[in-house]
């Protein structure tokens, strides 16, 4: 049994502008005119220029763990193509895609560590997804969105440096950093520049010095203009500094030398101390004077052995002159054919006796 016709003028599916007659598709246009020609253009406009929209294109190819922002598309897009290619062809390289409704919305695709097929989502090495996206915004749209400074950097330089602040492209309403394409390119803004720590120390921290500083002419929104509007103020670029006293090394007594005779060392403290005699580490060590000197007494005493002693056993030669025997304190006789036979004197020696 054949089902019942559509009332005419139905459309015959959801991506076409023809329509059903009498129970017939027919062609039509998207004026919705049977037999028109007529298409949208890029914009979702019939019949229109692709004037009133505009193509928004980007990439992302940043690797961390988590979950991290990629893009964020306006509501009232169309045209909407992302594209994930695997990490050097690869099939599988542990990044996925996911997406939700708003800031703070529900997931609709992945999202909550689970991937599609209730997938838990487990990560081993974290490979540069190489994801590129493109989807077209009605201009009407981008006027929510407009340039603005952000802010200064950090000074490049710890003396007479540089920082800078650059065109970022935001939501009025959220202040979200949106792609450059979103806002008008010819009123984007230069990005600005200043110098930083105009003052530094040239010469010296302390002890008395200078410090320098350069100038440039600015206008009430601190942009630099040219010299000539200034000329009537003047130009404040050098100052005193660092009048406080410098710390130094604080020297202590010579010690006494290390020996008695010869050669020895003597040894003192130094320390760095500030005016207040705190101690301090800031004093030049190139500066330091020395701990150790070498000191020189009169030489040391040194002990020579004497000759050996020997006996002579010849028997005596009879002397008329020495004919008396001599007896010593233990009743010992000698005889005064018997002599001590010696060698000639060494040097002078004197004997040292630690007490």
């Amino acid at each position: 049994m054949l089902r019942d016709k559509v009332i005419d003028g139905t459309p015959c599916g959801p991506d076409t502008f023809h329509i059903c007659v009498n129970g017939q598709c027919k062609p039509a246009g998207c004026d919705h005119v049977l037999n028109s020609t007529a298409e949208l253009d890029t914009c979702g406009v019939c019949r229109g220029d692709n004037s009133t929209c505009q193509r928004i294109a980007g990439s992302y190819n940043a690797s961390v763990y988590g979950y991290t922002k990629v893009a964020k598309i306006p509501a009232g897009s169309s045209y909407i193509d992302i594209r994930q290619h695997g990490w050097l062809g690869s099939h599988n390289d542990s990044n996925y895609l996911a997406l939700r409704i708003g800031e703070d919305g529900e997931y609709i695709l992945n999202g909550n560590f689970m991937v599609m097929h209730r997938k838990v989502l487990s990560v081993g090495n974290v490979y540069p997804p190489q994801i590129t996206y493109e989807y077209t915004v009605p201009k009407k749209i981008l006027n929510s969105f407009t340039w603005l400074l952000s802010d200064w950097s950090t000074c490049n330089r710890m003396c007479q440096g540089m920082k800078y602040r650059k065109s970022i492209c935001r939501s009025t309403e959220h202040k979200d950093e949106v792609p450059d394409d979103y806002c008008r390119s010819e009123e984007k803004p230069q990005e600005d520049s200043q110098i930083c720590n105009a003052y530094c120390m040239l010469h010296v921290s302390c002890g008395g010095g200078v410090q320098l500083r350069s100038a440039i002419c600015v206008d009430s929104n601190e942009r630099q203009v040219r010299d000539e509007n200034c000329a009537r103020q003047e130009k404040h670029l050098k100052r005193i500094c660092g009048q406080e006293a410098c710390p130094k090394w604080d020297l202590g007594e010579w010690s006494s030398c290390s020996v008695t005779c010869g050669e020895g060392i003597l040894r003192r403290k130094v320390v760095c101390q500030n005016a207040d005699g705190v101690t301090s580490d800031e004093c030049p060590i190139s500066e330091k004077p020395e701990t150790l000197n070498a000191c020189t007494l009169k030489p040391c005493l040194s002990v020579v052995s004497l000759p050996p002693v020997t006996y002579s056993s010849n028997p005596p030669r009879e002397d008329p002159f020495q004919q008396e025997n001599e007896i010593d304190s233990n009743g010992i006789t000698f005889h005064s054919g018997y002599k001590w036979h010696v060698g000639s004197y060494g040097e002078f020696i004197a004997v040292l006796q630690d007490l």
